[in-house]
C-alpha cells in the first residue's frame, strides 16, 4: 500500500484522509513546550507515530498543525502518556498545509530526541543522524556546526538493544537499536573517570561500582602522569 494514496491534497490546502482507518498516537511530553493542545482540533507539532489501516508509519515534520479527528483518547505507550487521535474516511488530516517557520522546535527536537532520549519508534537508526538536518532545511535555522559532528554523537549514543556497553555499529543491526540519553553518565560513559566527572553523580557512583571498566582510557593515563 502506497501511503501518499491514503491522502488527497486538497485546493485549499488541505489534507483529507481517504482511508479506511487512521490512528495517530502523539506525546504528550509535547505539551511542555506548547507545541499539543487537543480542543475541537488538534494542535500539534507534526511528529507522531501513525497507524493507517494496521500499517504503521510516523511523520517527521517540525512544524505546528492543525488536526480533526473524529475522536481523541488518551492512552499509555512505552511509558508515556500519548493522545491518540482517531480518523475516519474523509476526516482533515492536516487542515492547513501552508506552515509557519519556527527555529524553536529545532531545540525541541534536540531536547527530546538527543538530551532525553525520546526517539520515536519508526525512526531507524539510519534516521537518526538527519534529525537536525531536516529540523535545519524546515524550521529556518542554521547551526553552525558539521553534520559529521552529529553523526558522532548519535553513533555513540546507539548501542545493541539487550547490552547498552556495546555500540549498535559493532552490531549486525538486525534488531533495533537502543537510543541513551545525551545525559546519562552511567551507560553512556566507558571509564570510571567520564562517570564521576560527569552530571547526575550518584548514578554516576552506582554505575562505576556495577560496571568496571577493563582498561583504562587516555584521560585516565593523562591524569596519574
Amino acid at each position: 500500500m502506497k501511503l501518499s494514496d491514503q491522502f488527497k491534497f486538497k485546493s485549499d490546502m488541505s489534507i483529507v484522509f481517504v482511508g479506511k482507518t487512521l490512528e495517530v498516537r502523539i506525546s504528550k511530553r509535547f505539551e511542555n513546550y506548547r507545541l499539543l493542545s487537543v480542543k475541537d482540533t488538534v494542535n500539534t507539532i507534526g511528529i507522531f507515530e501513525m497507524s493507517i489501516d494496521g500499517i504503521k508509519a510516523g511523520m517527521l515534520l517540525p512544524a505546528v498543525i492543525e488536526m480533526c479527528p473524529s475522536a481523541t483518547t488518551t492512552v499509555t505507550h512505552n511509558g508515556d502518556e500519548c493522545v491518540l487521535c482517531t480518523f475516519n474516511q474523509g476526516d482533515v488530516f492536516i487542515k492547513n498545509r501552508r506552515v509557519v517557520r519556527n527555529k524553536h522546535l529545532a531545540y525541541v527536537i534536540f531536547t527530546e530526541f538527543v538530551e532525553k532520549g525520546k526517539i520515536p519508534d519508526f525512526l531507524s537508526y539510519a534516521d537518526y543522524a538527519f534529525i537536525l538536518d531536516i529540523a535545519q532545511d524546515l524550521c529556518g535555522l542554521k547551526i553552525p556546526s558539521n553534520h559529521v559532528a552529529f553523526e558522532v554523537i548519535y553513533a555513540f549514543l546507539s548501542r545493541k538493544h539487550d547490552d547498552y556497553t556495546t555500540m549498535y555499529r559493532f552490531t549486525d543491526m538486525k534488531q533495533p537499536p537502543l537510543f541513551l540519553r545525551l545525559a546519562d553518565s552511567a551507560h553512556a560513559t566507558s571509564s570510571v573517570t567520564a562517570k564521576l566527572i560527569g552530571s547526575y553523580m550518584s548514578d554516576a557512583i552506582n554505575a562505576a561500582i556495577v560496571n568496571e571498566s577493563e582498561n583504562e582510557s587516555k584521560l585516565e593515563e593523562l591524569l596519574r602522569q
